[in-house]
């Protein structure tokens, strides 16, 4: 629908003259643009695209642009796969095709995060690093596409070889509530519904030894949770950064990626989690 309804306007916006030139997907504004997004007045009138507004679907695009380009310049997403437009015309995945998308497991992706600061010491109150990891889905990502307004971030590092702890610690996220971690329910729950975001950084395999990218494929497979990313801590990038030297470690960062609550003792990031989770239970 995106693609067949943008390449007819685009062509057709042309034939009229009506569109600015397109060097790069940059429109040069012709005249009667009042809003300078490359579409005349008129041709924004014929579109039901906001004259006065550049970007009438707020996706971070140009109106022109998304005429240029093929996508709806009336929905951020054209292909409704989870990322807007103008995320995935700058990297470089297609906007008018569902199964070209950011991230294959579907996890957020965070426009500015370029402009971050911090992530260079691991304590209370700072950012955590901008790592990027191997997912199970063979996926580079970034640590910083997590950052949002509302949704704390717990980083699960774990390991293959300590007996049944973090192997057990994941079956729960999994959805196997035994007796065990029933204090912190209301934790897995909002996991569930995507109230907290829950990242398990697999770091050792069950010889000490670094893992690969398969390590994180069986891991996934053996554990798996549709809002869980596992990632590969190969080349101890995250045991470098925190000094981690045991299994399993839970680190709860804040919204904005700073680091809440850290302990050597699991279960009490678990209560942080639980007494900050409480009112947002339920967010979709």
């Amino acid at each position: 629908m995106g693609l067949h309804v943008g390449a007819v306007m685009r062509n057709l916006l042309a034939s009229l003259a009506v569109v600015g030139t397109w060097a790069g997907c940059a429109p040069s504004a012709p005249s009667g643009d009042g809003d300078a997004d490359g579409l005349a007045n008129s041709a924004e009138a014929w579109l039901g695209s906001d004259p006065a507004d550049p970007d009438s679907d707020d996706d971070g695009l140009l109106d022109g642009e998304e005429v240029g380009l093929g996508t709806l310049w009336l929905d951020p997403d054209s292909d409704d796969d989870g990322y807007s437009d103008r995320d995935e015309h700058y990297e470089g995945t297609d906007p008018l095709d569902p199964e070209s998308v950011i991230y294959q497991g579907g996890w957020p992706y965070y426009f500015e995060k370029t402009g971050l600061k911090g992530g260079t010491e691991f304590a209370v109150g700072e950012r955590f690093a901008n790592l990027a990891l191997v997912d199970q889905f063979g996926d580079v990502v970034s640590l910083w596409d997590f950052y949002n307004e509302d949704r704390y971030v717990i980083f699960d590092f774990c390991a293959e070889w300590p007996g049944r702890i973090c192997d057990d610690l994941s079956r729960w996220v999994a959805g196997e509530r035994g007796a065990i971690y029933a204090d912190w329910v209301a934790v897995a729950e909002a996991v569930d519904v995507g109230a907290l975001y829950w990242i398990t950084l697999l770091v050792e395999d069950e010889n000490y030894a670094p893992v690969d990218e398969q390590d994180v494929v069986e891991w996934a497979d053996d554990h798996p949770h549709d809002r869980v990313p596992t990632l590969a801590d190969s080349n101890f990038e995250a045991i470098s950064f925190t000094d981690l030297t045991y299994y399993p470690y839970l680190v709860l960062l804040s919204p904005d990626l700073e680091v809440h609550t850290i302990s050597s003792d699991y279960t009490t990031v678990l209560d942080a989690a639980e007494v900050v989770l409480t009112p947002n239970v339920g967010i979709r």
